[in-house]
Parts: structure tokens; sequence; C-alpha cells
């Protein structure tokens, strides 16, 4: 990374998820270089050892105040005591190297998160909330008419709430579409199966033109999520081709749909809510295409390359030399 560097100085660095495929070890190279870095937070891994402020019991904010053990005492990754262990010993690791303090700016895609990153000591005045953008070239053409079935679209994982949403739409009576892959696959088809919700079915995860085809030809989306959410990309893309969405009321998602205008919150984990909002968007299919309507004007106006252009030149302009 020094050699790549050197060869070729920037005048930024810019970061996204170096902690999971790279290393924050390459903030060393920069910092040594003297140059300015700009990382943007994807999730919490840098005030919670398992990224996502969350434990078995729901979300959690035991190591706030760097009490990071918690991350041990709970087998807070992957409910399994070595994967916490590393965890818990990396966070303490880049807290005692001071790993993160060569940052000039993070980038928070939410109030929320920059709220949150606030709380556990991260600089204030270092966050910037710099929202998700969408190209509205590669929506224009998607067809927007409703079929009468639902989908959720994403990671198939347990922070999702997606035993939740398999229950709740086994009350509801519709058709749901659930595509993705993830490390919960095949216990969430079992889980349906056992259920006897007959009315859910499961699809691989599908190229981009693929999936916002099928999600446009659906009624409504759904993000059923039990974590504090950074962003919601899912939510930004159903609202892009016109679909409203079910969500908890959880995290960014409260900054994303405004309830009863282009979507409906319920209570996260709360089955019978979730069903009750779902049966709803079935049975006011106009309201529910009016909802989509309004959500797509928001993502084509509020979340565009431009306004996310006018975001980063403004933090450029804060920490620049």
């Amino acid at each position: 990374m020094r050699r790549l560097v050197q060869h070729n100085i920037p005048d930024l660095v810019y970061v996204n998820n170096i902690a999971h495929h790279i290393s924050p070890s390459i903030l060393d190279v920069f910092r040594s270089l003297g140059l300015p870095v700009v990382m943007y937070v994807n999730d919490y891994k840098i005030i919670c050892p398992n990224s996502l402020l969350l434990n078995s019991a729901g979300v959690c904010k035991k190591c706030k105040g760097r009490r990071y053990y918690n991350a041990l005492l709970h087998r807070c990754k992957r409910d399994s005591l070595i994967p916490s262990a590393v965890a818990c010993i990396e966070a303490y690791a880049h807290y005692h190297r001071r790993i993160y303090d060569s940052v000039r700016a993070f980038l928070a895609p939410s109030q929320f998160c920059k709220e949150r990153l606030a709380e556990f000591g991260v600089d204030r005045e270092k966050i910037f909330v710099v929202p998700n953008f969408i190209s509205p070239e590669d929506f224009g053409s998607k067809d927007t008419s409703s079929e009468p079935f639902c989908v959720y679209f994403g990671r198939l994982s347990k922070e999702k709430g997606l035993k939740v949403l398999i229950e709740a739409a086994k009350v509801c009576g519709h058709e749901l579409l659930i595509i993705g892959d993830g490390e919960l696959k095949s216990s969430l088809v079992r889980y349906a199966e056992e259920l006897g919700a007959r009315n859910v079915s499961f699809r691989d995860g599908m190229a981009f033109d693929e999936l916002m085809t099928t999600v446009g030809a659906s009624l409504f989306t759904v993000f059923p999520s039990l974590c504090y959410e950074t962003f919601g990309r899912s939510i930004l893309e159903s609202f892009a081709v016109g679909k409203p969405v079910v969500a908890s009321r959880i995290g960014a998602v409260k900054e994303l749909v405004d309830d009863g205008v282009d979507g409906l919150l319920c209570e996260p984990g709360d089955c019978e809510e979730l069903a009750e909002k779902m049966s709803s968007m079935f049975s006011s299919k106009q309201a529910t295409e009016k909802m989509g309507q309004n959500g797509r004007a928001k993502a084509l106006s509020r979340f565009t390359p431009g306004n996310q252009y006018q975001h980063l030149m403004h933090v450029w302009e804060r920490i620049k030399p």
C-alpha cells in the first residue's frame, strides 16, 4: 500500500469497508504520509466489536465507554466464543493503537448513525451526514405495474427479522417472495415449511436488473429489520421503482420512511403489527400505489448523485489542508 500511494500521491484518501476486506492498519500508512483520510461508515464496526449494536437479546449498547469485553461475555459475534473473543481483542487493539485518529472525516449515511457514533465517543466535529444515492437512469425504465405479492430482498441473516416476517406472512395470507442469500437461507426455508407458510417462496440473489424488475412487479416491499440500520439501501431502491415499504420503526429507517406517506412503520419484532400493516397494503391497492409514487418522487429528488456530490464537496472544504 505504501509503494502504491507513494508512486502517485493523492490529495485525499477515501476508504470504505476496510474492516472486513483489507484492514484498518492501512490507515497507519496514510497517517505516516500526512494524507487526509475520509472514511465511509457502513456499519458500527468502529464502535462495536460485532458491527451491529446487537446481541441475542436485541439492540445493544453495552460496549459504550469502550467496554468491549461485553462482546465476549455475551458472545455477540456469531453467538460463538472464539469469534467474539477475536472481535473483542481487535476492538481493544484498534483503540490502544489509536488506529482511527488519522481519519479527518467520518461519513455517516444517516443522522441516526451520526448520533450513535457521537454517543460512543467519536468526535462529533468529524462526523458528516452523507446519505446514499441512486442513479435515476438505473431505474427509469423499470416496470412499475403491481401484482398481488410483496418482496423482501437483501441479506438473509438474523438481524433482518426474517423469521418474524415469515410468521407475519402466514397470518396475512398473501404471497411473500424472499430474495437473497446468506447464512440463514436453509433454516428459513425449513422454518417456513414447518410453519406451513405455503404463501412464502424463496429465490436466490439476482443480477441487479432482474432484481429491480421483480421488485417493480410487486405491490410493496418489506424491511423487517431488528437492528439499528445505518441507512436502508433496499428501502431507497424500492422507492426508486415506485414501491412503498412496510418497515421496522428502528434506526435510520425512520429517516427514510414517512409513515403513511411512502410506507408504513411497525415495531421491530412485532409479528401481529407487521401482519396488520402488510394486510393493509394488500387491501388498499390504490393507497399503496400512491405511497409508491410518493416514495419514487422522494428517491429521485433527495437521493441523487448531484446531492451526494454537494455533500462530499462540503466535507472536502471543511477538512482540506
